[in-house]
């Protein structure tokens, strides 16, 4: 009797890890290469099989900013993504730096806020190319975001502009999946 009571808790406990091993929580993450919003699909799977998907969009502080131009109308460009390498699935590629909360582009998310000219932060974030994880362009455009830092008020700003305008206008061909309108 003994034995077979010992052969029911292998038993048991084997399946016990088989569905352990069988049942899984997954994400898929998306981000959106002309906006910056990020989408997240949370579903379960069972035995390699997925079970039925709870979407969320989250905005980033990039997607904020974008929006307070005017109103922004974009046919999302979905592209994998991961946070951190121990999480990576193929085809995944790393978020792009700027889109990252509290990551090495949050100063200047900052500094950019401080703009009055919404045509011209408009222009300056749309240089920003979100297909990198790190805009190349950056190292050219450090300068004129480290000038910004000490502006204040629209004339400040203007000489400002037409001192840098050359770096963010026209950098990238026009983004033909975003339409805005000057009404914030």
């Amino acid at each position: 009797m003994r034995l077979q009571v010992r052969d029911l808790c292998v038993i048991l406990g084997s399946v016990v890890v088989l569905l352990f091993f069988a049942i899984g929580e997954d994400t898929e993450r998306h981000y959106c290469t002309s906006c910056g919003l990020l989408r997240l699909s949370e579903f379960r799977t069972w035995l390699g099989f997925t079970g039925p998907k709870s979407t969320r969009y989250r905005e980033t502080e990039y997607h904020r900013l974008l929006r307070s131009t005017g109103q922004i109308e974009c046919n999302h460009q979905w592209t994998a993504f991961y946070w951190s390498h121990h999480r990576a699935h193929s085809g995944e590629r790393h978020i792009p730096f700027i889109l990252q909360d509290g990551g090495s582009f949050e100063f200047l998310l900052k500094r950019l806020a401080r703009l009055e000219d919404l045509d011209n932060l408009f222009a300056i974030l749309q240089s920003i190319d979100l297909q990198d994880v790190i805009d190349e362009n950056r190292r050219y455009t450090y300068p004129a975001f480290e000038k910004l830092e000490n502006i204040s008020g629209r004339v400040e700003e203007q000489e400002w502009w037409k001192e840098n305008c050359h770096l963010f206008e026209g950098r990238l061909p026009r983004n033909k999946t975003m339409k805005r309108t000057t009404s914030p």
